[in-house]
């Protein structure tokens, strides 16, 4: 995932990769309305006969899609964006999450590692986002189920699904104060 952008660097790395990652792992890849047709020329190009059926590349995922494509999800690669977060902490998936460098204030590289601190998550920077340090991450994750699942129970924490309840309880009782 990388937005609705997509993310181009995100997109480079996978394609370096995408061979060894089908090898092993069926891929929903959301490459952005702008970048997908060269993502799925150079993706027909490099991947080995007999994976394609493994890869599934969108230029956009809809609300629809999108839900469909983390339901389906054992592992969410994303940027971390707030709102890429609080999706991911509500359906309780672990992440790998990407932050864009050069995010106003920095709140990506913020964001990403207060949910990695909860344990949900694992933040790979741009500097050390290599493909097979990125497939290493991969192998390494889905080695470890207990890992997983801790993951995806720390995401859950996270999330705060009544949190809209409880701010809006709030502001009832302080505005009839």
């Amino acid at each position: 995932m990388g937005g609705s952008q997509g993310a181009q660097r995100i997109n480079d790395k996978i394609l370096i990769v995408l061979s060894a990652l089908l090898e092993n792992f069926e891929v929903i890849h959301q490459t952005g309305n702008n970048n997908f047709e060269q993502v799925e020329a150079e993706a027909e190009v490099i991947i080995e006969k007999g994976l394609s059926k493994y890869y599934h590349p969108f230029p956009f995922l809809n609300e629809k899609e999108l839900a469909c494509a983390y339901q389906t999800a054992s592992l969410i690669i994303s940027r971390a964006g707030a709102g890429s977060i609080f999706e991911i902490a509500a359906l309780g998936k672990p992440s790998i999450l990407v932050p864009l460098e050069k995010s106003a204030q920095n709140h990506q590289v913020r964001n990403a590692y207060a949910f990695a601190e909860t344990g949900a998550a694992l933040v790979m920077e741009e500097e050390n986002f290599t493909p097979h340090f990125l497939l290493e991450r991969i192998k390494f994750l889905f080695s470890d189920e207990k890992k997983l699942e801790n993951m995806s129970k720390k995401a859950r924490e996270f999330s705060k699904p009544d949190a809209a309840i409880i701010i809006a309880e709030y502001l009832v009782d302080y505005l009839s104060q």
